[in-house]
């Protein structure tokens, strides 16, 4: 196995920019071996779920409770939570949860203090819920991830094979870097590739009018 590298291409505060710009590279992936799809995470607060439920209501997500109220979110979220998951406990008492999504425990959840939680969505169609998505972000640290892209050949390139394995279009939100290391005052589009295939990358900005503006960082 191999990991894509992920090649810059913007850093901007202008959001419906970068999604039409990511909208556009989308396009350009051939459609014989795969299929685009969507995928999209966001670090948030369990107090901020709700407007999460109401644009990605097919969506999870889980939370680590702290051991000193671990008690407590066994009693609350008991029935929105596999029996199974109430007892798995780190062994500094912390008990991570997958709760169901749904009103019921997001409701629940407003009676334990406010606590980090992560929620996400994968698997679907390319441009049928991106925009409610990041519509409802705000500040919060997130990512969007078109993955199964295929890259068309570039005979003047001589690059005359479709890339297949390492194609994603990602756009990271309020974040820097791929993996959203650090808080960021803007959002940052890359295009990955296959290890070395800097001229690839290139080519692609150019498509959409831009170019690559840093160093490639390993994807996934």
């Amino acid at each position: 196995m191999s990991n894509s590298y992920a090649h810059p291409i913007l850093r901007t505060t202008d959001l419906e920019r970068a999604h039409a710009l990511a909208r556009r590279l989308v396009a350009l992936a051939g459609r014989d071996y795969f299929v685009p799809r969507v995928r999209m995470h966001a670090e948030t607060r369990t107090h901020q779920l709700g407007r999460y439920l109401a644009a990605i209501p097919d969506g999870r997500f889980d939370l680590a409770v702290p051991g000193e109220l671990a008690d407590l979110a066994r009693r609350i979220l008991g029935p929105y939570v596999k029996p199974q998951d109430l007892q798995a406990r780190l062994r500094d008492g912390t008990l991570w949860l997958y709760p169901v999504f749904n009103a019921e425990s997001v409701a629940a959840l407003g009676r334990l203090p406010e606590l980090p939680c992560e929620v996400e969505l994968t698997h679907q169609p390319v441009g049928t819920v991106e925009e409610r998505f990041l519509a409802v972000i705000g500040p919060d640290p997130a990512e969007v991830v078109w993955e199964d892209v295929t890259w068309p050949p570039v005979e003047e390139l001589e690059l005359c094979t479709w890339e297949v394995k390492h194609g994603n279009i990602q756009l990271t939100l309020n974040a820097a870097g791929v993996f959203q290391e650090r808080p960021a005052d803007d959002h940052t589009l890359y295009v990955h590739v296959r290890w070395g295939d800097e001229r690839r990358a290139q080519w692609l900005a150019e498509q959409v009018g831009l170019k690559v503006i840093g160093p490639p960082e390993t994807g996934f």
